[in-house]
């Protein structure tokens, strides 16, 4: 077994990998209307109280960050925003206090932030899709730096020298 590949499969980014796609696979199955909304956002959108515009946006947002952070591409960033997201849906639709089954989803949501941003904090792995481009960007080659007698280097000397001959004469 590849020493890469022992890494790969260590507990650590094995639990991380499991943890990305259950938490992405919620916000999934939640887009595309399988998990029921308790917290009444869905008869909040039907009542009008927000145009339907935002309720398409915000079904095809929640899907397309669910899905880059189930399938680790670009983890961080719609880890982040999808954290976001949840965290004003809930403040704004959920947040009813003295209402104890409304708290209960708030905080529900808040841990769902706890653990998004958690995925916002991972490590790239050879289990997503920004550590198999990130190791393959480590492998390619570097560029070659330029040797002193390359000739970029010769023009890029001479231009210094003529930039500090004109700069003396004009003093």
């Amino acid at each position: 077994m590849s020493r890469t590949f022992a890494k790969a499969l260590s507990a650590e980014i094995l639990f991380s990998a499991l943890g990305r796609i259950v938490i992405g696979s919620y916000f999934v199955a939640k887009s595309c209307g399988l998990i029921v909304d308790p917290n009444g956002v869905a008869e909040a959108f039907s009542a009008g109280m927000v145009p339907g515009f935002f309720v398409i946006a915000s079904v095809i947002f929640e899907f397309t960050a669910a899905f880059m952070v189930m399938v680790g591409f670009q983890t961080r960033i719609a880890a982040s925003v999808l954290a976001l997201h949840v965290f004003w849906t809930a403040f704004i639709f959920t947040y009813v206090p003295g209402d104890a089954a409304a708290i209960s989803h708030f905080w529900r949501d808040l841990a769902m932030v706890g653990g998004l941003l958690m995925v916002a904090t991972c490590e790239r792995t050879l289990l997503m899709i920004d550590g198999l481009l990130s190791e393959r960007e480590a492998a390619a080659p570097m560029p070659r730096k330029p040797e002193r007698g390359d000739a970029f280097s010769r023009l890029r000397r001479a231009r210094k020298r003529d930039a500090a001959a004109e700069a003396r004469a004009s003093a």
